[in-house]
This record gives C-alpha cells, structure tokens and sequence, in this order.
C-alpha cells in the first residue's frame, strides 16, 4: 500500500518522513521527484509500500485519487495554522517558493507588486486554499489519519499500526523530539 502525506508545507513532514525510516516494510521520502528530470516529475508512479512528502501533490490529488483512490493510505499532516504561516514568513523571502506560485502564477497578482501584508495574506489564502482541497479530497476516503505536528504520538501510532507497520515504533516516536528543517 502506498501512503500520501498530505500537507500545505512547514507542518513537520521532514520529521514525519524521519519516523518513518524506522519501519522496515516501507521505503519513505520527501519531496522524491525533486531530483527527477522534468519530463518525469511528478507521474505519481511510485514503489509499492511507499511513503511520499510532498506539498507539492496538493496540485495532483485528482490525478491520485485516479491512479491510487482508496487503495493508498493518506495522512493530513497539520499544525497551528498561524505556526504554518510564520514559519513560512521566516522561511522564504519575499516572491519565492511555493507561495510565489501561488500568489504569482495562480492568484494573478504582480511579482514585483507584493508588498509584505499581500504576501502574509497570500500565504494564508494559500494553507486555508490546500486544506480546504485536502479535507474534500479525504471526504470520500476510509484509509486516513490527521496528524497534528504538535501532538503527533496517539496518531501516529494509529498510522503504524493501520498500515501494518513493521519497525521499531519506539525509536520512532523519538524522532518526534528532533525539529528537522525547521524555520531559522
């Protein structure tokens, strides 16, 4: 079975892919079509028994939802929204990223035009836009769990046990205690 990690970015799926390297019937990663060639990015065809981070599948989720539907596992990976925001605000600077994208190439606003409050607007129309597109993605599934961040242990441990996992759940649960990638 295949598991998605669904999340809107800077809620903690680098930590989540870390506890997940402690099962040994899945193979995990994050953002794993990054270092493919463009024309092969983002096919979805991924090994069996696999877990996938990656914000960026919130633009393919009809395109999984063909491909894997209820077959695959999903996991709605969440924190704060107000965490999620100032992480972002921290993290990129002014146009760049996934909230370029959004702001830019999707809300038609001009790059060079943003000022500081359109950017943290933008950033808040775009987690409450891809939760939004998360929670009515989910709606129609039965293999999922909702992950906050923030209190990860109880559902995690759901996750492990509903996908059968094989590993050392203790060691890791500790990986929880480790803020990876985190906003300087």
């Amino acid at each position: 079975m295949n598991v998605f990690v669904l999340n809107p970015g800077r809620t903690g799926s680098m930590t989540f892919i870390k506890a997940c390297k402690h099962l040994s019937n899945y193979t995990s990663g994050h953002e794993t079509a990054r270092n493919t060639p463009s024309h092969e990015r983002y096919n979805l065809q991924y090994p069996s028994n696999h877990i996938e981070a990656d914000n960026r599948l919130m633009w393919f989720l009809g395109s999984i939802n063909k491909m894997y539907g209820n077959d695959a596992y999903y996991v709605k990976l969440w924190r704060d929204q107000k965490q999620i925001v100032n992480s972002f605000l921290k993290r990129k600077k002014l146009n760049q990223g996934i909230i370029k994208a959004f702001s830019v190439g999707i809300m038609q606003q001009k790059q060079m035009k943003i000022s500081q409050k359109g950017y943290h607007w933008a950033v808040n129309h775009y987690v409450n836009t891809i939760n939004d597109n998360i929670d009515f993605f989910l709606k129609d599934k039965s293999n999922f769990v909702k992950i906050d961040i923030n209190n990860p242990i109880e559902n995690f441990e759901k996750f492990w046990y509903e996908i059968e996992g094989i590993g050392n759940l203790d060691i890791a649960l500790l990986e929880f205690d480790i803020k990876y990638n985190s906003s300087k």
